[in-house]
């Protein structure tokens, strides 16, 4: 038998496993540590070549990873005592084996396996809009009026997507005193068998408007936590999370002001009322910080840890009269489809401001307006009423 390095506490080796090679034009990839193996088979660690592989920097753009257990780790009716006995055959030494199942078996699961992720589909990308017909039913005037300023964009259908489907089932709704709030509740898989659309499913309970895609992550505040019944920064809900999102997640904080049963009340939780993603590294937030400047700095301070540049949104040094906080907060929720921004207006002074805060970070983008007061005074605005894909 080939001699064994023997493992003890002062031991330690060093080394790289390379698990995907993908060509400079990314049309061809190797996927798997053999595949990968078989491009350095003519070099050795002590080798002299001067044409030695050498790792060097390179810049990918905003890429991010997510943490997944290791596939194929145990083969076909394998069992983890049968792998470590195949593992520690050739060994000359080697500890109790029952302790060496235990510890294997408690890796199996572990999560140590990096995804890249960078294929989010976003506003920017999409091309087609789904609106309730409830809104139809309770606003038919202002439902008219989007769906003529939608039909004038006119963009042509073409793609596909990749859909999940979670839980909607928010305490705002669940909790609400008005009858009718509880039985509005969608019946999504319903829905989604009308309209043929396949998709993955998951038990966690999430809201569309809470799940906002920047770059390769998706930002969400932590009411999603709570929605799920577990304390804000629970680490093995994250995880739980990401896994089902196949996405990493970037939690930004979120509180509630004032009673959960008054209207006015922001009782959603949602991240498309706080931040829209520009493009690149670029993030436009709202003017949380008018309100709530603590909150806001808090924040921008997670964001810009990821490495986004977030520019805020501010109305309160910019207008003449008093701010309009019961609707200016609404400006960052707009709808984008493609290179078509619809944003709402209120026949207030920050209308102006907020549209010149969107173009700027919108600069290729052409920028519509339809009054939106008597949604916002809900509690939401074109983004919370709308449901863009690519088709």
């Amino acid at each position: 038998m080939t001699k064994k390095y023997i493992l003890y506490d002062e031991a330690y080796f060093g080394g790289i496993l390379i698990r995907q090679l993908v060509s400079e034009d990314r049309l061809k990839v190797l996927n798997g540590p053999w595949a990968c193996a078989d491009l350095f088979r003519c070099f050795t660690a002590t080798g002299t070549l001067k044409d030695t592989p050498v790792l060097v920097e390179h810049d990918s753009g905003m890429v991010s990873y997510v943490a997944m257990p290791r596939i194929n780790i145990l083969t076909k009716n394998q069992t983890a005592e049968s792998k470590v006995d195949y593992i520690v055959g050739n060994y000359h030494e080697t500890p109790k084996k029952e302790g060496l199942y235990s510890d294997f078996s408690s890796f199996i699961e572990k999560r140590y396996r990096y995804i890249r992720c960078d294929n989010l589909i976003h506003d920017k990308d999409t091309n087609t809009v789904f609106l309730s017909p409830l809104l139809k039913e309770s606003h038919h005037e202002y439902y008219r009026r989007l769906l003529n300023l939608l039909n004038e964009i006119g963009v042509e259908p073409q793609g596909k997507n990749e859909f999940l489907k979670y839980r909607y089932y928010p305490d705002y709704l669940v909790k609400s005193k008005k009858k009718d709030d509880i039985n509005s509740i969608t019946d999504s898989a319903k829905v989604l068998r009308g309209m043929g659309i396949n998709c993955h499913s998951t038990k966690l309970i999430i809201d569309g408007g809470n799940m906002i895609t920047c770059g390769p992550y998706i930002v969400m505040t932590d009411k999603v936590f709570t929605e799920n019944g577990y304390e804000k920064g629970n680490e093995s809900f994250k995880t739980m999370l990401e896994t089902e999102l196949k996405h990493p997640v970037i939690i930004i904080p979120w509180t509630m002001h004032g009673d959960f049963y008054a209207d006015d009340t922001d009782k959603y939780g949602h991240s498309d009322g706080f931040i829209r993603w520009c493009g690149n590294n670029r993030i436009l937030m709202g003017n949380h910080g008018d309100c709530y400047p603590k909150e806001a700095k808090a924040i921008r301070e997670i964001l810009e840890s990821y490495e986004f540049v977030v520019t805020e949104m501010s109305f309160n040094d910019k207008v003449s009269a008093s701010p309009c906080t019961d609707l200016n907060w609404a400006y960052i929720n707009f709808l984008q489809v493609g290179k078509n921004i619809i944003m709402p207006t209120f026949n207030i002074e920050e209308d102006s401001i907020a549209q010149q805060y969107i173009q700027e970070a919108f600069p290729e983008c052409n920028i519509f307006k339809i009054d939106s007061t008597e949604i916002a005074f809900e509690g939401g605005a074109l983004h919370c009423i709308s449901w863009n894909v690519l088709i």
